[in-house]
């Protein structure tokens, strides 16, 4: 309940910044979307599901850990995507991130909601955002804003 205090002092006090809490009860999610966070992770979820899916595959978790933490060659980004792959289809605009920037396209991003693992004649609209595994950010920009600018708090 500490976390979700802190988030509703935070959101009051300066509001145009980004604030994400981690909770260790799936309970207090709600709570914490009422304070205004603009993102709630429930770690013990999340290894849940990665071990549940690493009994299937194994090498998963190991897999899974690198690209998260920034390992070699790999991290995620969200990324806005270049006005000019607005109307085009997705297999066009992973031909141009791989080529272009060494980003693989995981999911395109519309609005709030994700579209993971895209249909290949799905086309891009313009406010699209991509979630994208690269090496760096090197030319793409970062969607919402300078990466680090928003507030963490942990439960």
């Amino acid at each position: 309940m500490r976390s979700i205090l802190t988030v509703l002092a935070i959101e009051s006090a300066a509001p145009e910044v980004r604030t994400i809490v981690e909770l260790n009860n799936s309970a207090h999610v709600e709570h914490a979307r009422r304070a205004h966070a603009d993102e709630v992770i429930v770690a013990s979820q999340l290894a849940a599901h990665l071990a549940a899916r690493t009994a299937l595959y194994p090498g998963l978790a190991d897999l899974v850990a690198d690209v998260v933490s920034g390992g070699e060659g790999a991290e995620l980004y969200r990324v806005r995507l270049p006005d000019d792959y607005a109307g085009r289809p997705v297999d066009e605009v992973v031909d141009d991130l791989r080529r272009r920037h060494r980003a693989t396209l995981l999911a395109v991003v519309r609005g709030d909601r994700p579209i993971v693992n895209p249909a290949p004649d799905l086309r891009i609209e313009a406010d699209d955002d991509a979630l994208v595994i690269a090496e760096s950010l090197a030319d793409l920009v970062p969607a919402h804003g300078r990466p680090g600018s928003g507030a963490v708090e942990r439960d």
